[in-house]
């Protein structure tokens, strides 16, 4: 959408119908620019197909990656990459009897959904020089996560060198790129060793050092008293609900259906759980904020958490620990989908939202128990919101005086109207 003339530009239809698009993300103009173009075209006569990429992710466990010459110009976009993540499950979840054709069904129709989905600019762990750039993108199936790396072919980096090359049609294998493993991440239990985490490889194109393809049987839990998903998760899988790596301090954070937010250092190596003690629900969704010091993490049963992550020297565990429990502000038992770090370069504001249709704001340096917000921005009781966005934008006048104009892009909703389905863009007055 161009939002400022709220004109439709695009639409990207690849996704089955069937299932629900999930995710979607931006890449920065930096990701992979080590073995792609991603400079955007100031003259007419080039037309860099790579210089604005977004990715989406289904229901179905598919991913497509998305690019465009002109992201402004309707209709400009074409799918460049595809990973299917119902293609990675382990071979040891093939029923063993073959003749029961119904239970194969099932597990056919029991596909993987996908809950993070992000680009990862300069991944720092595998970094072996200080020029070197390691662009990933993050995925999540089940209870794994995924990193993929770019797998060039010669015919993109005959583009490349010859950006000024007679245009090939959208649809051509030379515009399209596939995906490596760099290594994927399974959790299970976290009183397992190594916190419920271990590293491998789902593809026989993995790297990990001494990392062994993961087939390990399905159990996640060791107990099942709390499982995810109660009967409708057999095998206690501890599933993925988000995932965010933190530039800031080099680790990633994943949200986890047991109710734990793992911390991983950049060779997925658990250096922190962060869990309450009798929180028996899942979380739905964190945040980091930009320093990597702090993370707000959001609860189904309509609490918001925040903690202070002190990582030390950056090369040994990182310690975690509660500051404030935030809840009054959202409808208790009813599940937070999101939250996010506002209020300038210092973000002393937070704002959350959730299934309730609400959108508060917080103070995000709070300590100890809070009952309520300190403001409602939002409130639509027949408009469930699933994702919140916050845009800042400075306009200087013609004195050269900055004032600074906070926008919020709300999404949501039931059933649509003959008109769609309805995302708001709100101004926030300062």
């Amino acid at each position: 959408w161009d939002v400022h003339r709220n004109r439709l530009l695009s639409q990207l239809k690849e996704h089955s119908p069937d299932f629900e698009c999930l995710r979607t993300a931006w890449a920065s103009p930096n990701w992979g620019k080590t073995q792609i173009n991603r400079d955007v075209s100031n003259d007419g006569d080039t037309k860099n197909k790579y210089a604005y990429i977004v990715a989406s992710g289904g229901a179905n466990g598919i991913v497509h990656v998305w690019a465009s010459s002109d992201a402004n110009q309707s209709n400009s976009w074409t799918c460049i990459g595809t990973l299917d993540h119902a293609s990675l499950k382990n071979p040891t979840e093939k029923d063993d009897n073959d003749e029961d054709t119904e239970k194969e069904k099932e597990k056919e129709e029991d596909v993987p959904q996908i809950y993070a989905l992000s680009f990862v600019d300069h991944w720092q762990a595998f970094a072996t020089d200080e020029e070197a750039q390691n662009s990933f993108l993050i995925t999540a199936s089940d209870d794994y996560l995924h990193l993929w790396e770019i797998e060039v072919s010669e015919k993109m980096e005959s583009i490349k060198e010859d950006e000024k090359s007679e245009d090939d049609d959208n649809s051509s294998t030379a515009n399209k790129f596939g995906f490596n493993e760099v290594m994927s991440i399974r959790f299970t239990d976290m009183h397992e060793m190594g916190g419920g985490v271990t590293v491998g490889r789902v593809t026989s194109s993995g790297f990990v050092t001494g990392g062994d393809k993961l087939i390990a049987s399905r159990g996640g839990s060791t107990t099942g008293d709390n499982a995810f998903g109660g009967s409708r998760n057999p095998d206690d899988l501890v599933f993925v609900f988000d995932a965010s790596y933190c530039s800031g301090n080099g680790l990633v954070g994943v949200a986890l259906s047991d109710g734990t937010l793992r911390l991983l250092n950049g060779r997925g190596i658990c250096v922190s759980i962060l869990s309450l003690p009798g929180c028996e629900s899942h979380l739905t969704s964190f945040t980091w904020d930009s320093t990597g010091t702090r993370i707000a993490t959001c609860v189904a049963t309509g609490h918001l958490i925040l903690w202070e992550v002190d990582i030390g020297d950056g090369k040994g565990k990182a310690a975690a620990s509660c500051v404030a429990v935030l809840e009054g502000g959202h409808q208790m038992g009813r599940p937070l989908f999101g939250a996010k770090y506002c209020g300038g370069y210092t973000e002393e504001l937070l704002v959350s939202w959730g299934v309730d249709g609400r959108v508060c704001l917080w103070d995000s340096r709070s300590h100890g128990q809070i009952h309520a917000p300190i403001s409602t921005l939002l409130y639509k009781q027949s408009y469930p919101i699933y994702a919140v966005d916050v845009a800042n934008r400075t306009h200087k006048d013609e004195n050269k005086n900055e004032t600074v104009f906070t926008s919020l892009a709300v999404a949501g909703g039931r059933d649509s109207t003959f008109l769609g389905v309805p995302v708001y863009v709100y101004d926030v007055p300062r």
